[in-house]
């Protein structure tokens, strides 16, 4: 993935959760909506800005601290706990602690961060079994 779609990725996803907070306080806020004009409003008084596409990516990155410090918008999760979208559990923070001493006991200390990194991108043994015999 190249830079420039990396952006446009964090762009897309950052307009996504500006536009969920102002869905939240007025309703529809699509062009031409009942509540454009106080969306308008809102977001200039915060950002000085009419429209979140034209906020930059520091001023959207601030503006949405700003909406998780008000809890108009969920903080991020801790990524690789809990249950996947499927329903299949994911390790615990305690689980992953022992993965690591495991791995640093049996004398993989120079590849335990990556064996870290590959098990909690995996997220589940059996698709990392599966991958690793690829």
């Amino acid at each position: 993935m190249t830079s420039s779609e990396t952006s446009a990725k964090r762009r897309n996803s950052d307009l996504a959760m500006i536009h969920i907070a102002a869905k939240r306080l007025f309703g529809d806020v699509s062009r031409g909506s009942e509540g454009r004009g106080e969306y308008e409003a809102w977001i200039a008084k915060h950002t000085g800005k009419k429209s979140a596409a034209d906020l930059t990516t520091g001023e959207r990155i601030a503006f949405i601290k700003m909406l998780r410090r008000e809890r108009l918008i969920p903080d991020r999760g801790r990524g690789g706990a809990g249950p996947t979208k499927n329903g299949v559990d994911r390790p615990t923070s305690a689980q992953w602690g022992k993965i690591g001493g495991m791995a640093r006991s049996m004398g993989w200390d120079r590849q335990a961060g990556r064996v870290s990194f590959h098990a909690q991108r995996c997220a589940q043994w059996h698709v990392c079994a599966a991958s690793e015999t690829r």
